[in-house]
């Protein structure tokens, strides 16, 4: 007999962005988790469709910064390096060299991207952090 608690990691971990799956799986801890399971609940529960389009959003803008000068620097980032520099950004206000295709696009996508890393985070930038934070590495 399966472990229907494995068979939900399995599932979500085939497809992080299935939405129903987690939700599924909330229901299921609520019902047969014990006490620790709560917060494990909370997560799959704060997996929203906004939440979902922010991560994809990210992941796609991460992947697309890149450095058209710099042979080393031609590949894009991670949705994990562009969290962690974003993150350090709004703790410490230091700016944080990144690739990037062209510095227009940075300031353009501004108020989206910093919509999108609260969305994904569920951490809230303060206004004054809320600004480009990328300076060319070249």
């Amino acid at each position: 007999m399966s472990d229907p608690r494995q068979e939900f990691l399995k599932a979500i971990e085939a497809d992080p962005y299935d939405l129903q799956a987690r939700k599924v799986f909330a229901d299921w801890l609520d019902e047969y988790g014990d006490d620790q399971d709560a917060d494990l609940a909370a997560v799959q529960r704060a997996w929203t469709k906004e939440k979902q389009d922010a991560i994809v959003w990210l992941t796609a803008y991460a992947a697309d910064l890149r450095c058209d000068w710099d042979e080393d620097r031609q590949q894009g980032m991670t949705y994990d390096e562009l969290i962690e520099a974003a993150t350090d950004h709004v703790k410490d206000g230091q700016g944080y060299c990144l690739p990037f295709d062209t510095p227009d696009r940075v300031y353009e996508d501004n108020d989206e991207f910093w919509r999108n890393f609260e969305l994904a985070t569920g951490e809230e930038v303060a206004k004054e952090r809320k600004v480009p934070f990328f300076r060319c590495a070249c």
